[in-house]
């Protein structure tokens, strides 16, 4: 018996899973999630306290994954210079989330307003800075550029939306792989020469 109550909670999440994708959260209505997994709506609230118990259901696993693959591997080890950020590491992070979870992972950068999840891009690009302020700020300030800081914040910003065009615009995870070393060599190859 506990094994036909899995496989409920399942079916719910997967029509769960395809609302919030067509949808996103806002806009999603438990009546299609019910409908869609065939289950009565009263049943879900057997399964789910509400729309957003269901959501963080579907994306607390890649959310996660993040944490563990992306964030913590890259946050800046103050005590520890030698650490590099190596944004090919960074590329093969991503690309396992995005093997494990790519639905869910689009959800939550794009479908997840008016969630606790809506500024995850905005938490990447925060980290992605970071790291470059530590690795690059010294060379465009030795290089006399202005405003670095602010430089190195938009360049973060455009290399996590570049990555995530990269993730949306093909299946194909080979293709992925490719345009995304291919946007790196493009931002970061001579880097320190470009601006003497």
């Amino acid at each position: 018996m506990q094994y036909l109550k899995e496989e409920v909670r399942l079916e719910i999440m997967k029509a769960a899973l395809e609302e919030f994708k067509q949808n996103g959260f806002e806009k999603t209505s438990m009546k299609n999630i019910s409908s869609n997994a065939g289950v009565a709506i009263g049943n879900i609230y057997r399964y789910f306290k509400n729309k957003q118990e269901l959501f963080n259901a579907i994306v607390e696993p890649v959310q996660s994954y993040i944490t563990t693959v992306i964030f913590n591997k890259f946050l800046p080890a103050s005590s520890d210079s030698s650490v590099r950020f190596n944004l090919i590491d960074l590329v093969d992070s991503i690309m396992n989330v995005d093997l494990s979870y790519s639905s869910e992972l689009m959800i939550m950068v794009y479908k997840s307003k008016g969630t606790n999840y809506e500024n995850t891009k905005g938490y990447l690009i925060d980290l992605v800075y970071e790291r470059l302020t530590l690795e690059y700020l010294h060379i465009f300030e030795k290089q006399r550029i202005d405003n670095c800081e602010q430089f190195l914040h938009v360049f973060a910003t455009v290399l996590i939306d570049g990555m995530f065009t990269v993730l949306k615009s093909t299946e194909n995870v080979n293709e992925k792989r490719k345009l995304l070393n291919q946007l790196l060599l493009f931002y970061f190859n001579k880097l320190d020469e470009r601006f003497i």
